[in-house]
């Protein structure tokens, strides 16, 4: 928005001789405050709300995490849904009882300014199963990129059961999933991927790489990045840290991608010291509606 300095003076001269009209940008005021997510020893998600001095706006942190992106504020629920399980494998067109209901696991985003709500990670959707594992893992937050880690095990009367597992970035901002390397980056890490693949005996030379999934952590006062590679692998020959009929490999990355890089603020660090905890992530507060929320649950 913009005033006008020739009407200003207009105003206070009475009518005198209008001056040349000049624009002079309305400037917003600047942050003042910040979220900081952090995540102790025992897994246990507080967020603390602090002035951009690091000192907390309130006494104790605000439960699990939060996040502040523009008008909004974000809070991660996991809701519990359900699927049957059966003894036997139900045969075609034959009407069978389940066992048991086992739990599944749905993330759901709640924007508190507005009460809105939206899906993140909807509860997968199950045939006639023996029995069923679905756990998802919030691994840790860059600007308004949230990264989740699911894994989903069956087991449909097979020789076997089967895990597999599989990343899901979350971008606030746009509300929906989204692939954060660029082309660039991506042509880059195939080939240290398949360098460093060829590094491990228990990999075979011919076998099938993916780039699954990016790891970031908060350490040392910035932001490392760890790439996984999936190698295809007999069923044996599997590691078990991520699907089955895989090997992975962890790749340390030189520097962060570039749609994450990004300095840990002073503010940010005092207050995962203070705390004693794992800086998990950081947003800004800017906008009133955000800061009237956090104030009303910091009470």
């Amino acid at each position: 928005m913009f005033v006008t300095v020739a009407a200003l003076v207009a105003a206070a001269c009475g009518g005198a001789t209008p001056s040349p009209e000049v624009e002079v940008p309305r400037v917003e005021a600047p942050p003042t405050s910040g979220l900081v997510w952090v995540r102790d020893a025992a897994g246990t998600d507080r967020t603390w709300w602090v002035n951009l001095d690091g000192s907390p706006l309130s006494s104790l942190p605000i439960d699990g995490p939060l996040w502040a992106d523009g008008q909004a504020l974000w809070q991660p629920t996991f809701e519990r849904a359900e699927a049957p399980v059966y003894e036997e494998e139900p045969g075609p067109g034959e009407p069978s009882e389940p066992a048991s209901q086992i739990p599944l696991v749905r993330v759901v985003l709640r924007e508190l300014v507005t009460d809105a709500r939206v899906v993140a990670i909807e509860a997968p959707e199950l045939g006639p199963v023996h029995d069923a594992r679905h756990e998802v893992r919030l691994e840790g937050s860059v600007g308004p990129y949230l990264f989740f880690v699911e894994r989903l095990y069956v087991d449909s009367w097979g020789a076997h059961g089967a895990e597999d597992a599989r990343s899901i970035v979350w971008d606030l901002t746009a509300s929906a999933s989204v692939e954060i390397p660029t082309d660039r980056e991506l042509s880059t890490w195939e080939l240290e991927a398949r360098r460093r693949v060829s590094e491990v005996p228990e990999i075979d030379e011919d076998a099938g790489l993916s780039l699954v999934a990016l790891h970031p952590r908060w350490a040392d006062g910035r932001l490392a990045v760890d790439l996984r590679v999936a190698a295809e692998a007999c069923y044996a020959c599997g590691d078990g840290e991520w699907s089955d009929y895989t090997r992975s490999v962890l790749i340390p990355l030189p520097t962060p991608p570039e749609r994450l890089a990004r300095p840990v603020p002073g503010w940010a660090r005092a207050a995962a010291e203070r705390s004693g905890a794992t800086l998990m992530g950081f947003t800004l507060v800017d906008e009133p509606g955000p800061a009237r929320i956090l104030d009303s649950l910091s009470r």
